[in-house]
């Protein structure tokens, strides 16, 4: 009976034995001064770092920003000038366009006076005059 119960309790021993060191080998062992320390300035310095990459960040957006706002005043202008310009483009276009319709009115006006002219003068030509008659007075233009 001895023998049975030695080999009932090697197993169990050998259980709670695995019990015990799972539970000892999941504790972390206490940190000591110098370790809790660094651990610190660690995790200080990772935040450091991320303020420093923030600036950094903030810096280059304030900068992008700026010249951005400048670049737009400036071709706002140039859009502002190009506008100014092209209205006087369309003015001048206009114009010449009037410039235009008048002269086609003088070379109208022109060719007709000059067909009144060699109309008459056609028929002052083509008939002599009598020697009762007196001349026919001279065409207005």
């Amino acid at each position: 009976m001895t023998n049975s119960i030695i080999r009932l309790a090697n197993p169990a021993f050998a259980i709670v034995a695995c019990f015990a060191l799972a539970a000892c080998s999941a504790e972390p062992e206490p940190m000591d001064t110098g370790e809790r320390i660094s651990a610190r300035g660690e995790a200080i310095a990772a935040r450091g770092e991320a303020w420093s990459a923030g600036q950094d960040e903030l810096k280059k957006g304030q900068e992008l920003v700026a010249d951005s706002d400048s670049r737009v005043a400036k071709l706002e202008g140039k859009i502002k000038s190009a506008q100014k310009e092209a209205n006087e483009a369309r003015n001048e276009i206009e114009q010449t366009r009037a410039d235009r319709a008048k002269g086609e009115s003088l070379i109208s006006s022109g060719n007709a006076k000059m067909a009144r002219a060699e109309a008459a003068d056609k028929m002052a030509t083509s008939a002599p005059p009598a020697a009762t008659q007196k001349a026919s007075p001279p065409v207005q233009q």
